[in-house]
């Protein structure tokens, strides 16, 4: 069996050396990095040498952007177009990787904040697209990956597998301190059903930003 590691993280806007990025990948030693408002300060350093596939989209999800990095090789990228242009932005990228002898696409997600008035209803619009995008793919039995930040309460996406559902915990909390426990999740990691969740979980050790990472390993 193939195994991937996979972790998304909400990094705030934080630099790399805030997060203390370069000793959480050590750590994690992840296959695939998604990060969702990844400043760009330090990045190079934290992540050399080993992820070679990098892509960055600074208008895309909440700035300063979404960030994908692996050491597989990169076949194709892309985003979902944003739902009410010019009124909103991207908020889903993608990859296309070559997974030994398969193909695997990946997603970062970064759903609008429903803060503001009228954000819900652009959020939950944001949701809809979102999943009919991957039950298309679904449909082709592509093996499908999809992670990030989805500013509910409730992340879920139709036909594909929450690899916290066995231990689902907070993610999100109003400071990015470590003192103060995580009060609701809002950041996920969702496999196609061709792919198996071995282990998932969150990195609370790590207090750089408001979010803490989720990690899963899978399976092909």
């Amino acid at each position: 069996m193939a195994e991937l590691t996979v972790v998304t993280w909400n990094c705030q806007g934080r630099s790399a050396e805030r997060l203390e990025l370069a000793a959480a990948l050590d750590a994690w030693q992840p296959d695939i990095l998604l990060l969702q408002e990844a400043n760009a300060d330090g990045l190079e350093t934290a992540l050399a040498p080993q992820f070679q596939s990098r892509l960055w989209w600074p208008s895309a999800g909440s700035q300063p952007g979404i960030l994908i990095a692996s050491h597989l090789q990169l076949l194709d990228q892309g985003h979902l177009e944003p739902i009410d242009p010019p009124w909103d932005r991207p908020r889903a990228c993608w990859v296309l990787l070559r997974w030994g002898a398969t193909v695997v696409r990946v997603a970062a997600v970064h759903l609008a904040a429903p803060l503001r008035f009228g954000a819900k209803a652009q959020r939950d619009a944001q949701r809809l697209e979102l999943a009919g995008w991957a039950e298309a793919l679904l449909a082709g039995d592509e093996q499908l990956i999809i992670g990030g930040d989805f500013n509910t309460i409730d992340p879920a996406l139709p036909r594909m597998t929450d690899a916290c559902a066995a231990a689902p915990m907070p993610t999100w909390r109003p400071l990015a301190t470590g003192w103060l426990r995580p009060l609701i999740r809002i950041d996920a990691i969702f496999v196609a059903p061709t792919l198996h969740v071995l282990e998932a979980g969150v990195g609370s050790a790590w207090r750089g930003s408001d979010h803490i990472p989720v990690i899963a390993r899978i399976g092909s």
